[in-house]
């Protein structure tokens, strides 16, 4: 990543909107960017939507990671102070914001620099955890006003419960639960 002027009014503005340095700094990078081919270990990624020239350190990192440790990637490592990537189980690496958890990058082949599509999967749905989510809602109406809450935010509670209610596969529960959480937090 380069540089970035904090009092850059574009930089500002971005992170006004989206409120993370990081995302910000990202998304300012790629406004300012240019189109590059950069070789890691004789493979030359380009520089497209698939491969972001911001994580250049990191896939440099990881390389050195893997040669340091005879050709074994690692389940987790970090560039400079707040880049933290995370093997998932897929093989492939999320990088992760280490206090929330929360996932900027997704799926991403560091030893290529290319972010993968990977297949969708159909979980069935985890009931157990279904009726949980159900149940805290409807906790958090009573305790927590959480109908209220939702309303202020443009979102109908009984809506909410109703997606919960009628998700298909583990993976739309997953969705409808970061979502719905991400609303509150």
């Amino acid at each position: 990543m380069a540089c970035v002027n904090p009092n850059n009014p574009q930089f500002k503005e971005l992170l006004s909107r989206l409120g993370n340095p990081l995302l910000a700094e990202l998304e300012f990078d790629e406004l300012t960017s240019t189109k590059l081919s950069i070789p890691i270990d004789n493979v030359s990624v380009e520089d497209t939507s698939d491969v972001r020239r911001e994580i250049q350190d990191d896939l440099n990192e990881f390389q050195r990671l893997v040669r340091s440790n005879n050709g074994t990637p690692p389940t987790t490592f970090k560039v400079g102070d707040y880049r933290t990537w995370i093997r998932n189980e897929r093989g492939l690496y999320d990088l992760v914001d280490e206090e929330s958890g929360d996932i900027y990058l997704r799926d991403y082949d560091m030893a290529t620099g290319v972010q993968r599509e990977l297949p969708e999967t159909r979980t069935p749905v985890d009931e157990k955890l279904r009726a949980d989510t159900i149940k805290r809602v409807k906790e958090g109406i009573k305790e927590y006003r959480l109908d209220t809450v939702l309303a202020i935010l443009g979102y109908d509670v009984n809506e909410v419960i109703s997606n919960l209610e009628n998700a298909q596969t583990q993976e739309e529960l997953s969705k409808l639960r970061t979502e719905l959480f991400d609303k509150l937090c």
